[in-house]
């Protein structure tokens, strides 16, 4: 009975993670038929910088919703809504200067819409909040509508309402799951005095202070390519890479989501039971290799057809070459990822986060240098390419030596 009702728990998870990208995958053939890449690509530049601004949004404190207490519920859940309104704040404040958007190109390029970065991000963070505070509830029909809807309320504009364009559907349906969330944590929260909320920020300073910069490093290096594929190859371009990447990568990335929530469960089992998680490990990694492979292969016959066919004749017609380099960087990502639960249930954070900072350092020294040669758009993702692929080499050995080491402490009864 309780292994039922696991399953169904995480099958309503799973599907609350699922639900946003195969709505965004069967809305495609409408959507690139009413909008250019030029648009998408716009889209995919707002939606990049947007990311980076939700990861710092809450400080992370909303990541300690699971872990404090009943009694000091009430007191992060207001923590992490002060400080996504402080961060909100210094941001807006910092963009009516005009000092961001000279010092990087990428805000630059989001003309007059930089504007209203602050308020979707904000937006953003109030459904991370929403999200984690759902998740503890166990409310997780709810939980899955949170994580969908947004997706499915951008769709649902961006088909009906073709004037508002790509970035105001987005904006408008952001900021509508926002003020849904905003309304729920008000009307199931005892919110705590502020002494209180302030005192509990400081037993949780790690979180702001470690986990904030760290989680920013993995965010912008996820970004960079975006970011640096508007300011040297165009609009365009990136419309073009970034949709036929979802186009033809979404079955293996969630394959990958699924994975990695089964991965979790039975790492986090067999660390308890003080027993190695090196065989899972590499089963796991070597079943998500040969669905990439298949994917591959799929691409290699069938890309150029099924590009044509879903995206329409107004976008320019993708080489197969063209096509495998566009999927090559999110197999590589999804066949290692979904294997990240190891470093914590072996309590090897480090590890993790010394990853993190040379994955920034290497993929950032890489990109600037591709982006500001003379190099044409496919040997940029060709670098970048060989990028991700080094450092998740890296990944991968790193998780393998964490997998060898055994529990010392009694199995857990």
């Amino acid at each position: 009975m309780r292994l039922s009702q696991s399953l169904i728990k995480a099958g309503i998870l799973g599907a609350g993670a699922c639900i946003g990208p195969i709505a965004q995958l069967l809305a495609t053939p409408f959507l690139t038929r009413i909008y250019t890449p030029a648009d998408f690509g716009y889209l995919a530049l707002f939606t990049s910088i947007v990311s980076v601004l939700i990861v710092v949004s809450c400080l992370r404190y909303e990541g300690a919703i699971q872990v404090v207490s009943e009694n000091d519920l009430g007191k992060i859940i207001s923590l992490a809504l002060l400080s996504a309104l402080g961060v909100l704040v210094v941001e807006r404040f910092l963009l009516s200067t005009g000092i961001p958007q000279i010092k990087f190109e990428s805000l630059h390029n989001l003309g007059s819409d930089v504007k209203f970065l602050p308020f979707v991000s904000a937006a953003g963070a109030a459904l991370l909040i929403i999200t984690n505070f759902t998740l503890r509830q166990g409310r997780y029909v709810k939980n899955a509508f949170l994580r969908s809807g947004t997706t499915i309320i951008f769709i649902a504009i961006a088909l009906g309402c073709p004037a508002f364009g790509l970035i105001y559907a987005n904006i408008a349906a952001s900021i509508l799951m926002g003020i849904i969330a905003l309304i729920y944590l008000l009307l199931n929260t005892k919110f705590g005095p502020i002494n209180k909320v302030l005192a509990l920020g400081k037993k949780y300073i790690e979180y702001p202070l470690f986990l904030t910069p760290t989680s920013l490093l993995d965010t912008v290096t996820l970004a960079l390519p975006i970011l640096f594929m508007s300011g040297s190859y165009g609009m365009e371009a990136v419309g073009q890479f970034t949709q036929i990447q979802k186009l033809l990568g979404a079955p293996i990335i969630l394959l990958g989501i699924v994975t990695a929530q089964l991965f979790s469960k039975r790492s986090g089992e067999l660390f308890r039971s003080g027993l190695s998680s090196k065989k899972l490990l590499w089963k796991t990694v070597g079943l998500l290799a040969l669905a990439s492979l298949f994917t591959l292969l799929i691409a290699s016959l069938f890309g150029e057809t099924l590009s044509q066919f879903i995206l329409g004749e107004e976008w320019r017609k993708a080489s197969t070459f063209f096509i495998i380099l566009a999927i090559a960087p999110c197999l590589v990502r999804s066949v290692v990822s979904p294997v990240s639960f190891i470093f914590l249930a072996y309590q090897k954070i480090k590890y993790l986060v010394l990853w993190q900072v040379l994955y920034f350092i290497v993929s950032y020294s890489a990109l600037y240098y591709a982006a500001s040669t003379t190099m044409n758009l496919e040997r940029f993702i060709i670098s970048y390419i060989i990028t991700e692929s080094f450092m998740y080499m890296l990944y991968l050995s790193m998780a393998n030596y964490v997998s060898k080491i055994q529990n010392t402490s009694p199995p857990m009864q």
